[in-house]
C-alpha cells in the first residue's frame, strides 16, 4: 500500500514538474510573438492606417484594424517566421516575380494548380467575388485548397466590370462599395491578408485607381508591360499580358524575365487567363521551364502581399502610394 502511495506522490510531482516546464515555455514564446507583433504592426499596417485615415473609409478601416490584435491572433506560425524574416532582410538588389491567375475559373484548379504543388511556387488566383462557385468558377472549398497548396488568392473585383466606360456609368460611390462587399466576403472566408489587394478587372483601372486609392492597400493593372521599379504608384502596379492572344513560347518568356535582370531592384508582376484556349499544353510547358530559369538566376518568386510588405518595410509612403 505504501508503494501504491509512494508512486502516485511521485507521479503528481513529475507532473507538476511538467506543467511547470510548459508554462515557462509558453510564456517565453508569447513574448516572442508580442515583440514581433509590435515591429509588425508599426513597420507595415500603420503606413496602410495612416494613408486610410485621411479618406472617408478611416473610420470603417478602424472598426477593422484594432492595435491590441495581435499578428498571432491571424497569421499561422509559418506566416509570422515569414514577417520575421521580412524585417531582417537587407534591402537591395532584390528582384522580385510574381504571377497572376485573372478570373477564378475551374480551369485554374486544373492547370495552374498542378504547376502549384509540382513546383512549390505561388501562382495568385485573383478571384470575381460574386461568381464564386457559379458557372464555371472554383468553389470557395476548391480556392481555399489552392490556398493550402501555396497559391495567394487575390480580389478581383465583386463584379468584373471591364471597360472604363462602364467604370463610369457605375460611378465612385458604387464601385467603392461593390469593392468594400467583395473585401468583406473574402475576409468573411478567411482571406483578410490580402482581401485588400485589388487585381483591376479589364481596362477599369483608367478612371477608378484614384477610388481605389482610399479604400485598398494595392491595385494592379491589366497592362504595362514593364517592371515596377521604385518610386512606383502600389495603387496601379503594371503587369506583363501573357499569352492573352498567343501561346508564349518560353523564348518570350525568358525575355520578359530579362527585363527585370535590367534592374537594380524591382517586381514584375505577370497576367495569365487560365480560360483562355491559348493556355495549352505547349504554353504550361514554357511557363514551367520560365519558373526553372528564375530560379537558376536568382529571381525570387513571391506573392503580392510579400512584396508590398518589402517594400513598405524598406522603402517610405512617398515611394510606394499616392503618385501621379
Amino acid at each position: 500500500m505504501r508503494r501504491r502511495y509512494k508512486i502516485i506522490i511521485l507521479g503528481l510531482i513529475v507532473i507538476n514538474i511538467m506543467a511547470f516546464l510548459a508554462t515557462f515555455v509558453l510564456i517565453r514564446v508569447d513574448r516572442k510573438r508580442k515583440a514581433l507583433d509590435k515591429q509588425y504592426l508599426n513597420a507595415v499596417n500603420e503606413k496602410v492606417k495612416n494613408s486610410l485615415h485621411d479618406t472617408d473609409y478611416g473610420e470603417q478601416y478602424d472598426e477593422v484594424f484594432d492595435e491590441s490584435q495581435t499578428v498571432s491572433d491571424v497569421k499561422t506560425e509559418d506566416e509570422v517566421g515569414e514577417y520575421e524574416n521580412l524585417q531582417t532582410e537587407v534591402s537591395g538588389n532584390r528582384r522580385f516575380i510574381t504571377f497572376i491567375n485573372d478570373d477564378g475559373y475551374q480551369s485554374y484548379y486544373e492547370k495552374f494548380l498542378p504547376i502549384v504543388k509540382k513546383k512549390k511556387v505561388s501562382i495568385s488566383n485573383a478571384i470575381e467575388v460574386a461568381n464564386v462557385g457559379t458557372n464555371n468558377f472554383m468553389t470557395w472549398e476548391q480556392i481555399h485548397e489552392a490556398q493550402e497548396c501555396g497559391a495567394e488568392i487575390l480580389n478581383h473585383t465583386l463584379h468584373h466590370v471591364v471597360s472604363d466606360e462602364e467604370v463610369k456609368k457605375v460611378g465612385e460611390k458604387q464601385y467603392t462599395e461593390d469593392l468594400l462587399r467583395a473585401k468583406e466576403i473574402m475576409e468573411a472566408n478567411g482571406f483578410y491578408d490580402t482581401a485588400d489587394i485589388l487585381v483591376y478587372s479589364g481596362a477599369s483601372a483608367v478612371s477608378s485607381w484614384p477610388w481605389v486609392k482610399k479604400t485598398m492597400r494595392a491595385g494592379i493593372n491589366s497592362c504595362g508591360n514593364k517592371v515596377n521599379v521604385m518610386p512606383f504608384n502600389s495603387n496601379i502596379l503594371d503587369r506583363y499580358r501573357i499569352g492573352s492572344d498567343h501561346v508564349p513560347t518560353f523564348e518570350e518568356l525568358k525575355g520578359y524575365i530579362d527585363d527585370l535582370m535590367e534592374v537594380e531592384e524591382g517586381w514584375e508582376i505577370w497576367m495569365m487567363h487560365s480560360e483562355y484556349a491559348y493556355v495549352t499544353e505547349d504554353y504550361l510547358k514554357a511557363f514551367e521551364k520560365a519558373i526553372d530559369y528564375c530560379q537558376e538566376i536568382g529571381i525570387e518568386i513571391v506573392t503580392a502581399k510579400y512584396a508590398l510588405d518589402y517594400f513598405d518595410i524598406h522603402g517610405s509612403e512617398e515611394t510606394t502610394r499616392g503618385l501621379n
